[in-house]
């Protein structure tokens, strides 16, 4: 016998790789989608459909084409229809809901819905960094440990009791990707290990240590400046640069290079350096010169972005092609 989950998630594979490993052992009723910040419609437009079915078709992440593959219902909610997703989850009779990665607070009438609540995978080790925005926050506090947390939800943010919490180390300088990778991997195994305790009736909840934090891992506010080199050691320069270049452009107009361009730190050097807090050039490449030292920069481009746009151009070329041909025939 399995548990009926409804996934509560975003196209990312920190929804989607948790979701293939919780439908291997427990029958998935239904996928929720979070909308975009500031949405309004409780279901995708037409060009949206567009841009899921070439993140599809380019083997990127998406639970709309998820719930199409395996014919399951689905729902995108928008802040504001509450009462339009209640009611859906109530023709389903779920189990329980599992969450990994929803950009919006659920109110109780909706968690409470399912026979056994809903848990939620947080990417850090909780209470530590609450928030929708762990990843930068980790590199800018110099974390050199970090985890997952499966907890179940309750009316605060990430606050309910604690089903399964593990934790790896971060070394000096992690990619992003790994940290994400990781900490992925991690919440994959334990998420459907909590179904399967909640399921026999073995699970133990624990309630969050009642500490407080000064950072919550909350989102960049515009034109925040948060690289604070003059006051940090290289290595915390080197880590930070890094592995936020994904969701902080460090370098603006002040230090030479464009701030659009993704850069990220490579490598560094102990060096005495004067005139700290420029981008230099030399037969090594670009680095940026802290007063101990050089961080070497390269520039970081996606080969998933970078196929995807390339469809998308494609796409849009032959669908240019198609209507100018129908003004000749």
């Amino acid at each position: 016998m399995s548990l009926r989950v409804v996934f509560f998630g975003t196209s990312s594979s920190y929804s989607l790789v948790p979701l293939h490993k919780i439908a291997a052992t427990h029958r998935v009723v239904a996928i929720v989608e979070s909308g975009k910040r500031h949405c309004h419609a409780s279901h995708l437009s037409a060009p949206e459909k567009l841009v899921e079915t070439i993140y599809t078709f380019a083997g990127q992440p998406s639970l709309w084409g998820y719930a199409r593959r395996y014919h399951l219902p689905y729902y995108y909610f928008c802040s504001g229809h509450e009462t339009a997703l209640a009611a859906f989850l109530k023709t389903l009779t779920p189990d329980v809901g599992c969450i990994a990665s929803f950009n919006q607070l659920l109110p109780k009438s909706i968690f409470q819905i399912p026979r056994l609540g809903m848990i939620n995978f947080h990417p850090s080790l909780l209470p530590k960094y609450r928030g929708p925005n762990v990843w930068f926050w980790l590199y800018h506090e110099m974390e050199l440990e970090s985890g997952a947390t499966i907890h179940f939800i309750d009316e605060k943010e990430d606050h309910g009791d604690i089903l399964k919490q593990d934790a790896f180390s971060i070394p000096l300088g992690m990619p992003p990707q790994e940290l994400l990778r990781q900490t992925i991997k991690l919440g994959s195994q334990m998420l459907p290990a909590a179904l399967t305790e909640l399921e026999n009736g073995t699970a133990q909840p624990v309630p969050q240590p009642q500490i407080s934090y000064p950072q919550r891992g909350r989102y960049l506010r515009t034109g925040e400046q948060l690289f604070p080199w003059r006051e940090w050691e290289i290595e915390n320069a080197y880590h930070f640069l890094a592995g936020v270049y994904p969701w902080y452009q460090a370098f603006n107009g002040q230090y030479g290079l464009p701030g659009y361009l993704p850069w990220k730190a490579i490598s560094y050097q102990k060096q005495p350096l004067p005139n700290a807090g420029k981008i230099r050039v030399d037969r090594h490449g670009v680095y940026f010169a802290h007063h101990q030292g050089k961080v070497r920069l390269q520039l970081s481009i996606s080969k998933a972005r970078f196929t995807f746009w390339c469809i998308l151009a494609a796409m849009l070329i032959i669908t240019w092609l198609l209507r100018l041909s129908t003004q000749f025939r």
